[in-house]
């Protein structure tokens, strides 16, 4: 762990099991022993990938490869499930169009700020570091969108190899394969995670989906009914669908939402 800018490595006393200590945790020790001696409570934790106390999560698209805006919808639900403050960033905005940049807008503009920069020129970094202050922030999204070029312009000195995207798989060559959290400053802790390409949102419950929504507060409480979940009940009583009908709602952001409900429907009965 990193201290006082020193870095140190440290054991866990028996009663603190070592399998519950995650990075991210803020703990107890003695330097003199290097034993960990408590874990503070944690104010979020992440199971997939294993990391706690993020307080911030940038959701990392591109225009290529082409954004899985399933994994973007599923991030930003297990952020507003959580208590974490979700920003969706558009890196290599320097070569993205007018239409896609009008198109992640129109999806995500009422549901989370949104940021456009360029690891590669540095377009919009500054203004990227300015949301990392008093956070510890993760990035999350697809290989290959630039998180390690985000990480190595955000810090003083390069942190990471970036290897070029394979158009074979295309994928970035350069996975990240553990947690790392790097400190930027004083106030600002920037985490590179594996795992979250694999994230899904399968252990809530199917009438919960739609609490994690927040385009849709303004209208369901004009629903009906108040276990409306805005996907099997006519216009007539869900609010919510006549908002999408009336173009207030994105209808491809709606017609993912459905697809998540109907996918833990599922495996909701399969369990049954």
């Amino acid at each position: 762990m990193l201290y006082n800018d020193k870095c140190y490595k440290l054991t866990a006393r028996k009663k603190v099991k070592p399998q519950k200590i995650l990075v991210g945790d803020i703990v107890e020790f003695s330097p003199e022993s290097n034993v960990i001696e408590q874990i503070y409570p944690r104010r979020t934790t992440l199971i997939r990938p294993a990391i706690s106390n993020v307080t911030q999560m940038i959701i990392v698209i591109a225009p290529v490869p082409k954004p899985d805006l399933y994994l973007v919808d599923k991030l930003l639900v297990k952020c507003f499930e959580l208590g974490i403050t979700p920003v969706v960033c558009v890196n290599k905005s320097d070569i993205s169009s007018q239409d896609f940049n009008n198109s992640i807008i129109m999806q995500y503009g009422k549901v989370c700020d949104i940021n456009f920069i360029s690891a590669n020129s540095g377009k919009g970094i500054d203004d990227l570091r300015k949301l990392l202050a008093n956070n510890l922030t993760v990035l999350a999204g697809q290989s290959a969108v630039g998180k390690s070029s985000i990480i190595n312009r955000l810090c003083s000195k390069l942190v990471s190899k970036v290897g070029d995207l394979s158009t074979r798989i295309s994928r970035g060559k350069n996975c990240t394969r553990h947690v790392t959290i790097y400190p930027l400053d004083n106030i600002s802790l920037l985490a590179d995670t594996p795992g979250f390409s694999c994230l899904d949102v399968f252990d809530m419950g199917a009438e919960r989906l739609c609490n994690f929504y927040p385009e849709f507060r303004m209208f369901d409480e004009n629903c009906k009914y108040r276990t409306c979940v805005h996907v099997v009940e006519n216009c007539n009583i869900c609010a919510v669908k006549r908002a999408v009908n009336n173009h207030e709602i994105n209808n491809e952001r709606y017609s993912r939402y459905v697809d998540l409900y109907q996918q833990i429907k599922s495996k909701e009965r399969k369990y049954e």
